[in-house]
């Protein structure tokens, strides 16, 4: 797993001096311009306020994320409990025409989509790739087929446009990834959650990195909409918890509608995750390395037909810092930034036709 190899990293730069002492997430996210408590602390204010949210009320003792981004034991549970479903909070109804936005969930000829995936890691990254997707819902007929859908790669080739050749092997290597499928949890909201990766057989890693990236980010492209009307302007928050790069994370998502006309429904979205404890890696709960910061301030855009699931385009950047240190060493941290790029690109002329 990628994660365990930074932390790698991480406990050899701190042994070998090469860090530098830095502050905590709290101490370096912006300071808090509004009383908005919905849920939530600054980084998701801050996230209301940059959907140019009006402030409400927090609620009475309602508790939030840490500063550090880090739960201590069992408080992550207290917030966002595990296996609860999405939970909603509709802040703002927005102006205008107000309509329910909730999505229909069946796909009976079935659907596809082109996913670009992009991913920085310290130190290069891997090349971006085009994944074409055959997306299912099954009938009701089928075998536990309720509430789920399944991704499935149909093909996957290396971007052209990107700068930098990649090798000349890779394309053969992607090849290989046909058949792989993502099968997940498909809510009546229109989110996707508890994403699972069947591998196609004969991939090994570190090839499978190149779809553990599309996993990361794929359920991001479908929003929870509340099921109260909204208008134009109206903006919520989901809370739920969820798996990034194999850790269990707090997620809070807060969507607004930026445009409605007609059938087009164009949205907005600020993405925070907290790590739901720092004993989560192998090299952690052995003392080799401490998680003493987790930092994400993901951002995306959505465009799609109202009451349809699939997205017609999709653009989500989302970065992630951990700071780790050497138990030696705890003053000594180490931040390590990755980044992972995802887009739903417009359907080719031959899908159009489709």
């Amino acid at each position: 797993m990628m994660i365990r190899a930074l932390i790698a990293l991480a406990v050899s730069l701190s042994t070998f001096g090469c860090a530098e002492t830095t502050s905590s997430h709290g101490e370096d996210a912006p300071k808090d311009a509004g009383p908005n408590q919905a849920v939530m602390d600054k980084d998701i204010a801050n996230a209301v306020q940059s959907a140019q949210a009006t402030p409400t009320q927090p609620g009475a003792g309602q508790p939030g994320p840490p500063p550090s981004g880090v739960f201590a034991p069992g408080e992550a549970d207290k917030v966002v409990p595990a296996g609860m479903p999405v939970k909603i909070d509709l802040i703002d109804g927005g102006s205008g025409a107000k309509m329910v936005l909730t999505p229909s969930l069946d796909l009976p000829k079935g659907g596809t989509l082109r996913v670009s995936i992009a991913r920085s890691i310290p130190g290069g990254a891997l090349p971006t790739t085009v994944f074409e997707l055959s997306v299912k819902t099954p009938g009701a007929d089928a075998e536990d087929a309720e509430g789920s859908i399944v991704f499935v790669v149909d093909k996957v080739t290396v971007d052209t446009g990107q700068q930098g050749a990649p090798p000349a092997d890779v394309a053969k290597m992607l090849a290989s990834l046909k058949g792989t499928k993502v099968a997940a949890k498909l809510s009546q909201d229109g989110s996707v959650s508890g994403e699972k990766l069947e591998l196609a057989k004969g991939v090994k890693p570190p090839l499978d990195q190149f779809v553990v990236g599309l996993v990361d980010v794929l359920g991001l492209f479908f929003s929870p909409f509340p099921s109260e009307p909204v208008g134009v302007g109206a903006y919520w928050i989901a809370a739920d918890r969820t798996k990034y790069a194999g850790m269990d994370l707090v997620r809070y998502r807060v969507t607004k509608v930026e445009k409605m006309v007609g059938d087009e429904l164009v949205l907005s979205s600020d993405v925070r995750m907290y790590a739901a404890d720092a004993n989560q890696m192998p090299a952690i709960a052995q003392g080799e390395a401490m998680l003493v910061g987790f930092a994400t301030s993901g951002k995306g855009a959505l465009a799609m037909r109202r009451g349809t699931l699939l997205p017609i385009t999709a653009e989500l950047k989302l970065p992630v810092v951990m700071k780790l240190a050497s138990p030696q060493q705890p003053q000594r941290v180490v931040p390590l930034q990755f980044e992972t790029t995802g887009q739903v690109l417009a359907p080719t002329k031959s899908d159009a036709a489709d």
